[in-house]
């Protein structure tokens, strides 16, 4: 009998032990997993949902669950990247998911914007606002501009490496030497700098036209007309800087003792010099861009990108799927970048990116900017050596209707018709131009543009034709 009692004795227990581990299992999951939900309202939109790594994550290969139409998964707690796509149109977004909480999300992509071309030029930098555009050509280092009548002219006579534009007529160049120059109306004035210049000099203007110049590990403050006085010194000379309103972001790399990679270190400084705080970075830092009220800076390496607080208190990191770059704010709640030959636009408070547009014949982007008026986002691309796949392209941010004429345009423009160059440039409206190639008379091109564009269809009476001397468009 009291074997019979401690064997059920022993039963019992052995069933609470069970119960129990049962009991903290599900407790456990409860406590360290949730759902994520996410639909779409067209069916066949793909659905792809990966766990967010971290830069010193890269070598770890998260699981990713994908469905069509609807995708719903228990998962355990963290952050979360979801990508919606159909056909051209792409959507990516962050997800936090908590303790024993249920995410759903309703996703569907944006359709994307189309792309004009303004011209076929190798642009380094530009700017642009209602009335001109102005950029500096990379394969002679001169300025041009193209105004509101859609004449096409170089600007100044000044050849720069680089230039930082504040508007489409002012801002900073730097020539091969590393000295800098204060632009104005395309001319270059020497900036008085308190330094010998030596090896590489760094520069950066804020968008209220305060400049900061690094020389060295010295970090100088000042104007576009100089006035440059030393502010800091970073522990290195390899620096990314990035001004801003409130001040000027330093990402120092230094090659740290037992170590073979490098740990940038990132620095805020205030105009007067003070550090307000800085943080440890991961990677090789390519670029950082301040908002315009100073209080949110982007930074991209080559594998990923976040946005800080200027207090470097928060965090957010940016979803994509790839690396990015090019990064420029519209305002304080928009921020657009590119990746590859993809142009996208993020919201920090939603953390949703949105895919805006695809350049045509799968052109790279090399530099992007907001025109001063918010009406264009003008972007230098590159596809080949060729100069044909060299442009200057804009997407409009007010639903602008685009005439189908450019976009028949550009379809087949630029060409060579016996010894004539025929290209066109749209600022304001669609203007053929013509090229003569090897003696070949300009009323002739002229003529042969015409006759070229009239055979393929178009109306003559709504393009005008000027003949260029100063650019060849084909090779």
């Amino acid at each position: 009998m009291e074997n019979q009692q401690s064997n059920k004795k022993r039963i019992v227990w052995l069933a609470l032990i069970v119960l129990t581990g049962f009991i903290l299992i599900w407790l456990w999951s409860f406590l360290h997993t949730g759902m994520i939900v996410i639909t779409t309202s067209d069916s066949n939109n793909s659905i792809t949902l990966r766990q967010l790594i971290s830069d010193s994550q890269l070598e770890a290969k998260p699981k990713t669950y994908k469905g069509s139409g609807k995708l719903s998964e228990k998962l355990k707690l963290g952050q979360y990247v979801v990508s919606v796509e159909g056909g051209s149109k792409s959507t990516v977004r962050l997800i936090s998911l908590g303790s024993h909480r249920t995410v759903n999300l309703k996703i569907d992509p944006q359709a994307t914007t189309g792309t004009q071309t303004v011209i076929y030029r190798k642009a380094r930098n530009l700017l642009a606002d209602g009335s001109q555009l102005t950029y500096l050509d990379d394969t002679d280092g001169k300025l041009y501009k193209i105004d509101n009548s859609n004449n096409f002219s170089t600007y100044g006579s000044g050849v720069f490496d680089s230039v930082i534009f504040v508007t489409p007529t002012s801002g900073v160049g730097q020539d091969n030497s590393g000295h800098l120059y204060q632009i104005k109306n395309g001319l270059g004035d020497p900036i008085s700098v308190p330094f010998q210049y030596s090896g590489q000099v760094r520069f950066d203007v804020s968008s209220d036209g305060k400049l900061y110049v690094a020389n060295g590990p010295d970090i100088y403050a000042g104007s576009l007309g100089g006035g440059l006085k030393k502010i800091y010194s970073a522990d290195s000379s390899n620096l990314v800087i990035a001004a801003g309103s409130s001040g000027v972001a330093i990402a120092s790399s230094k090659l740290e003792k037992d170590s073979k990679s490098v740990q940038p270190t990132l620095y805020i400084v205030s105009s007067d010099g003070k550090t307000i705080k800085k943080t440890r970075l991961t990677g090789d830092i390519r670029e950082m861009d301040w908002s315009p009220d100073g209080k949110a800076l982007s930074i991209a390496n080559e594998t990923s990108a976040s946005i800080y607080s200027y207090d470097l208190k928060d965090k957010k990191p940016i979803p994509a799927s790839g690396g990015i770059g090019n990064m420029t704010w519209f305002d304080n709640g928009r921020l657009y970048y590119s990746s590859n030959d993809q142009l996208w636009v993020y919201d920090p408070t939603s953390q949703q990116a949105n895919l805006i547009a695809n350049m045509p014949l799968a052109s790279q982007i090399d530099n992007l900017k907001v025109s001063t008026d918010k009406s264009y986002l003008y972007v230098s691309t590159f596809g080949s050596a060729s100069l044909n796949n060299f442009a200057i392209r804009r997407v409009g941010l007010k639903n602008q209707l685009v005439d189908k004429t450019i976009y028949q345009l550009q379809s087949i423009l630029p060409l060579q018709v016996g010894r004539c160059d025929i290209s066109f440039l749209n600022f304001t409206q669609p203007t053929i131009l013509s090229f003569p190639i090897s003696g070949e008379s300009a009323q002739t091109c002229v003529q042969t543009s015409y006759d070229e564009l009239s055979k393929r269809g178009f109306d003559m009476n709504r393009l005008s034709i000027k003949s260029s001397d100063l650019i060849q468009f084909t090779e």
